[in-house]
């Protein structure tokens, strides 16, 4: 009887071990790159994906960050002229697998920007991809139109967060109400003047409500008067200097924004100033019967800074009525100049890829 009950057991036993119960086979790690070679502009973005079936995501690291950087989603960026290595890899210890990426970088068919602002490091949301660093802001002028600290306390950095960018590979920063973004823009007197008359400034950006006014644009580094560049009713404008007949902007959606001034140009005044998705958006409107910006006016930046997302009043009385409308921006550039149609169709197309 013992002889059959332990039979029984082992049958039993060998039973399960069929269904798997005893089955510790691991299942084979496969790992590869969506492309072995990498051929990006300087200035130009492109995303090396790892594919295949392994555990935990994927590490890259770049031989000559002179040459290219590489973000933690695999997001290559052109420095400078070269060729480097991209290494991926995946797993640890005896099950690390690594593949290695080519990298070409070519001369760019844009002009190099002045400052460029990327917000793909969540531990450090203002660092400049070129340039020098932000830094956060807030206020402007107080309810007795005195001037207010701009300097952002630690303790209020919440309001700066780290979110997901437009496309894989992207980091974004979210800007709460009444907060800002102070550059130093590192551009020099131009276009016949004493101030900076000729620039282009451009954000990948996303609203929660575009009917609002929000700043993208204020000139003054005081904050202390309207912002110079908004977005409202969907398009985009200033109430003294016209708005646009279109209204392309669409609530929730990532969109290219451009805005190209040339003061005292025909053409960079207040007409094609502004660019949606590569796309220009004439101006409907002007209050005031001189359609150019003069020079050494009031677009005219500062020789030091520009403030991003800023306006005097916490972007209007329009957005105090209760709606939460949140911005978030992907990517921040400025040129010292005005950039073309075809220039600006150019970089949508480059800030897609």
């Amino acid at each position: 009887m013992k002889t059959k009950k332990l039979f029984r057991v082992t049958v039993l036993a060998c039973a399960l071990g069929a269904w798997g119960c005893g089955d510790d086979k691991e299942t084979e790690q496969t790992f590869d790159v969506s492309s072995r070679t990498l051929q990006v502009e300087v200035d130009e973005r492109k995303v090396i994906e790892a594919t295949g079936n392994f555990e935990g995501n994927a590490t890259y690291v770049s031989e000559d960050t002179n040459i290219a950087t590489v973000n933690e989603f695999g997001g290559v960026e052109g420095i400078t002229e070269g060729t480097t290595k991209i290494i991926v890899s995946v797993g640890t210890g005896e099950k690390k697998k690594t593949v290695e990426v080519a990298v070409t970088v070519v001369a760019g068919t844009l002009p190099t920007p002045k400052g460029a602002w990327l917000f793909d490091d969540a531990d450090d949301l203002f660092q400049a991809r070129i340039g020098q660093a932000l830094k956060p802001g807030q206020g402007g002028k107080d309810a007795a139109d005195q001037a207010v600290d701009l300097l952002v306390p630690t303790t209020a950095l919440s309001h700066f967060t780290a979110v997901a960018g437009r496309k894989t590979g992207d980091g974004a920063i979210r800007v709460d109400r009444g907060y800002f973004l102070e550059a130093t823009h590192g551009i020099a007197a131009n276009g016949g003047g004493t101030m900076v008359n000729e620039y282009t400034v451009s954000w990948v950006i996303k609203f929660s409500d575009a009917a609002k006014w929000t700043g993208l644009l204020q000139t003054d580094p005081a904050n202390s008067n309207d912002a110079d560049c908004f977005v409202v009713d969907l398009g985009m404008g200033q109430s003294w200097s016209g708005r646009t007949d279109d209204k392309p902007i669409v609530n929730g959606q990532w969109h290219t924004l451009v805005f190209s001034m040339k003061c005292g140009e025909d053409g960079h005044g207040t007409k094609n100033i502004y660019y949606c998705d590569g796309v220009p958006l004439p101006v409907g409107y002007s209050k005031g019967e001189n359609t150019l910006q003069n020079i050494d006016d009031n677009r005219s930046l500062d020789l030091a800074t520009v403030l991003f997302l800023a306006d005097n009043d916490g972007e209007d009385p329009e957005n105090t009525d209760g709606v939460a409308n949140t911005v978030e921006v992907s990517d921040i550039r400025i040129w010292d100049r005005a950039l073309t149609d075809d220039d600006v169709q150019k970089l949508h197309v480059k800030l897609n890829k």
